[in-house]
Parts: structure tokens; C-alpha cells; sequence
């Protein structure tokens, strides 16, 4: 299970501002109708209610701490990679935030824009634990204890049948790249049949929000409901096996699910993601390179465990 640690509002607030000046300062322009202008209302809103501890009746707080996070997770990701040596090709991709549906961790529309900041995720996350990591077919490549490590990035509709598809094109995409070997990284927000940011009050039991600083989760299993989600899934991929109809060499291991959304589970972290394990035959067990790939996941997080 991937947890993000929540900075102080006031924190949040400042480095999502850091953010937006730098997308500023590489000529691309936050129109005040985009996603990303609503996302920094939200932040502002979430500020307010902090440091006044009211809540107006008309704040929509779901809204408002769904956008407060995913600007917490997008901009821990790409500032994060600043000092590090793909800064050039992570900001390239910083136009994408301003087009479409940046909120990576819920569900929207598919789009190349949101494709390409899930390989952001991807390559931030190879660093962690890899070398010479490079955006280049399939989507992402990174060198692992010696072998060179490809992962096809695919951000499915949620329909097995579509899904199945994606798997097959990621497998072609591995299988004739230049890698030792590779994965099918399904980027798969939408698939969750929970969504939402839970949040009761300190004294109560009951569903309602009182307080930012007393907030507190209501708590469900983020990580079944994600296995839950993904079981007519795995049944297309052991129903295709069985056929025939498809059939991955060894050169491409599994399927990764990174099923993300954000959910408050106390005052300090939320869930925002949990990882679901795919292999392709069934002795191949969860290699190093995913082990190391779940417990970098998120970096402020918790190692997640393999479905």
C-alpha cells in the first residue's frame, strides 16, 4: 500500500505555487478555465479553511481535498525531480499539466497528455532504485543489476475486453524494443469501484466534516477493493493464456496495475495508490525489479504488497 505524507496546508499551498511558476517560467501558459487554475483554487480554499478552521456551507470539501491532493502528488513528483538528470525531459512534459485532466490520481478521460505524465510517474519512480533511466520505447527503459529493463505504459477505459488489447500492444511494444526485458504498466485510476476522500470528525462517527485539523478516516481496504477491481481482468488474462490467443514470451514478465485515488486514512498520510501484480505464468513469481519498483512507488510511502 503507497501512502503520501501530508505537508501543512500552508506547505502544500506554497510548493503548488512553486510549481506553477516554474511551468510559468517555461512559457506555458495556466488558462483560468483549465483543470490546473481549479486545482489551485482548491489549494487556496483548502488554505483558508484550514487557517480559520471554518468551513463555508458551499465548499464542496471532497472536491476541494481531491484537487489538494493530486496538486500535493503532481507537485511532489516534478519538483522532486529538479536536481536529478531527466529535469529536461520531465519540464518538456510540464506543458501537459496544463492541458486536459492532470488528476492523476482519479479518474478522467484518456489522452496522450495523461499517458505521457504517467511515464513521469514511471521514470521518477525506475530513479529511485535504477540507472541511466531514459524515456524511449516501449515508453520507459532503465538498467537494473546489469540488464536493461523496459516498461510499456498503458492507460486503459476499464472495459477487461480493452484492457486485454493494451496488454497484447505493450507486450509487442516490449518484445521488439531494445531491453533484456520488460513489464506492461497499466495506469488504472478509473478501474476502482470506490472513489472518493472519506473524512469524519474526532467526535463523531457519523460521515461528516468538521475540521481540516481534526479531520480522520473512515477506513476501507484501498487494497482489496483494488484486487477486487482487477479480478475480471486477471480472468481475461488466464482466459487468453488458456486460448491461446495470447501468448507473452519470457522477455515480458507481467502486468503491473498501479491503482491510484486519493483517500484520507488519518491526519498525516493518505492512501493514494496500491500496486496489483500480474505475472504472465503462473511459477513466475514477483521479481526484484518489481519489489523494488512497489516500495518505490511513492516516495514518502509504504511498501505495497503483490496481488
Amino acid at each position: 500500500m503507497a501512502s503520501i505524507e501530508l505537508s501543512t496546508f500552508d506547505e502544500g499551498q506554497k510548493r503548488f505555487a512553486d510549481l506553477l511558476a516554474l511551468i510559468n517560467s517555461l512559457g506555458h501558459h495556466v488558462h483560468p478555465s483549465s483543470v490546473l487554475a481549479g486545482m489551485r483554487e482548491s489549494v487556496d480554499a483548502a488554505m483558508a479553511a484550514y487557517s480559520t478552521q471554518r468551513v463555508s456551507p458551499d465548499l464542496n470539501v471532497h472536491r476541494v481535498m481531491h484537487d489538494f491532493l493530486n496538486a500535493k502528488y503532481l507537485t511532489d513528483i516534478f519538483l522532486g525531480e529538479q536536481a536529478g538528470p531527466l529535469r529536461d525531459q520531465v519540464n518538456e512534459r510540464l506543458e501537459y499539466l496544463t492541458c486536459g485532466d492532470p488528476r492523476l490520481l482519479q479518474q478522467a478521460e484518456r489522452s496522450r497528455e495523461r499517458n505521457l505524465l504517467v511515464e513521469v510517474i514511471v521514470a521518477a519512480t525506475c530513479r529511485r532504485f535504477c540507472t541511466d533511466v531514459r524515456f524511449e520505447e516501449p515508453d520507459v527503459t532503465a538498467c537494473f543489476r546489469g540488464r536493461r529493463w523496459g516498461v510499456a505504459c498503458k492507460n486503459p477505459s476499464g472495459k477487461p475486453t480493452t484492457t486485454m488489447k493494451l496488454i497484447k500492444e505493450g507486450v509487442r511494444q516490449v518484445r521488439n524494443s531494445d531491453v533484456d526485458v520488460g513489464l506492461v504498466l497499466l495506469h488504472s485510476s478509473h478501474v476502482l469501484r470506490r472513489r472518493g476522500v472519506w473524512m469524519a470528525s474526532s467526535s463523531s462517527d457519523s460521515m461528516e466534516y468538521r475540521s481540516f485539523r481534526t479531520a480522520e478516516a473512515a477506513a476501507f481496504d484501498f487494497d482489496h477493493d483494488a484486487r477486487l477491481s482487477f479480478e475480471p481482468i486477471g480472468e481475461e488474462i488466464r482466459s487468453g493464456l488458456q486460448r491461446k490467443c495470447f501468448v507473452p514470451t519470457t522477455k515480458v514478465r507481467c502486468a503491473l496495475f498501479l491503482a491510484m485515488g486519493p483517500t484520507i486514512v488519518s491526519n498525516r498520510y493518505a492512501t493514494i495508490g496500491a500496486c496489483v501484480h500480474a505475472p504472465f505464468h503462473r511459477d513466475m513469481s514477483m521479481g526484484l525489479f518489481v519489489k523494488q519498483f512497489n516500495r518505490h512507488f511513492q516516495r514518502y510511502g509504504q511498501q505495497p504488497r503483490s496481488g
